[in-house]
């Protein structure tokens, strides 16, 4: 993942950049970042997209295959190992809590921003350059297209500080915008994020035929606007992870399985009190005392034998799972065990706070959440 934002640099001759082999250095750049298109479901579709005949491949994107990990990515050129945000829940030491991040939010709350009273400054939390102050330092403005929803955002105005936001509330709005943007005067980068057909996965599933019709929607509205850019834009298409196929009704809940667990685990000063981070394709633990890490895992293993593998984070941090860019930041904040179900499964916690409703989901290592399509062009 972290071979897209060096990419993007390189097209403009920034510093941190390299060159992508048969592209040239670029007036205008647009990257398409669509949530939840994962390699299998590309491929299949691919033919929606008549017009992006360029390059083609399927690439790994980070573990954990999340958005928080890989969208942070994104902007910032940092891998997950250097900014910790690993999942879309996470634990954060300053607070000594459960946050969403991308929400600004405790890890219990549905609506954002709650983390501003014990945490104002964002960057604080969040201390990352950008991929796009590093464009305005060579002279390259930048502009993010995101939906209206979610933009502005108090996360936006750290990781995609200075480019300019611009809010949409339909694909075909968002690609208007686009198209106005690229036809001003170069050089411009453009990242146009579409995520409707996360949302739909997640909530049919991504072998649903509702899933499969959102998608041939997106990918025909994009080869659309393909038509329409600028010649000599080059455009990239990505994801941020796949997604597998769940029935939340079959979750095992950790908590039920081994009720003694919770009693294992560290307690957060804000609720949840205990609990995981991650998700339930990846289900983080934090535990109480460090030298039992190695007993509980062992424990669990047997308990969830056939269902999920369970690891030590540090192992898999010394394996390389989580890059060869591995720093304090994703050390302080990780859970010391990890849980990874099979695909099908999940392993979550059973609580209120925490409902497991989802018919598609990510986070895991299996190839239907990993592998993500990379697509380069010159129109």
């Amino acid at each position: 993942m972290t071979e897209i934002p060096e990419l993007v640099l390189g097209l403009f001759a920034a510093p941190g950049g390299r060159p992508f082999a048969g592209l040239p250095t670029a007036r205008n750049v647009l990257l398409i970042l669509v949530d939840g298109l994962g390699w299998p479901i590309f491929e299949q579709l691919r033919d929606r997209l008549p017009r992006l005949t360029g390059f083609s491949a399927p690439i790994r994107t980070q573990f954990p295959s999340t958005t928080a990990a890989n969208v942070t990515t994104l902007h910032t050129g940092l891998t997950v190992g250097e900014t910790g945000l690993y999942e879309w829940i996470v634990h954060e030491p300053s607070l000594d809590a459960l946050v969403a991040p991308l929400m600004y939010s405790y890890a219990k709350d549905t609506t954002r921003d709650t983390l501003l009273p014990a945490a104002p400054d964002p960057l604080r939390l969040l201390p990352f350059g950008t991929v796009y102050q590093r464009l305005a330092d060579a002279g390259v403005p930048s502009t993010v297209h995101q939906s209206a929803k979610f933009t502005p955002s108090t996360f936006s105005s750290v990781v995609l500080r200075p480019a300019a936001l611009a809010g949409y509330d339909t694909i075909t709005g968002a690609i208007a915008n686009v198209v106005a943007d690229l036809a001003r005067p170069g050089p411009r980068y453009s990242v146009l994020y579409v995520n409707e057909m996360d949302a739909v996965a997640h909530i049919s599933g991504p072998e649903s035929a509702q899933y499969r019709e959102k998608a041939t929607q997106v990918l025909r509205e994009l080869d659309a606007m393909l038509a329409a850019l600028p010649a000599g834009t080059v455009v990239l298409l990505t994801a941020d992870h796949g997604h597998v196929a769940m029935d939340p009704d079959t979750t095992v809940h950790l908590n039920e399985l081994w009720p003694a667990l919770p009693d294992l685990l560290r307690r957060w000063s804000v609720e949840p009190q205990t609990g995981p981070a991650g998700s339930p394709r990846d289900c983080f633990l934090h535990v109480r005392e460090a030298d039992t890490a190695n007993d509980i895992a062992k424990e669990l293993r047997s308990r969830l034998d056939g269902v999920a593998t369970v690891h030590l984070t540090d192992e898999l941090i010394d394996e390389g799972v989580f890059g060869d860019r591995v720093t304090g930041r994703l050390r302080e904040r990780v859970g010391e065990i990890v849980v990874l179900p099979a695909p099908g499964e999940t392993v979550w916690w059973k609580d209120p706070l925490y409902p497991n409703v989802f018919r598609g989901h990510h986070g895991g290592l299996s190839d239907a959440e990993m592998l993500i399509p990379l697509c380069a062009q010159v129109l």
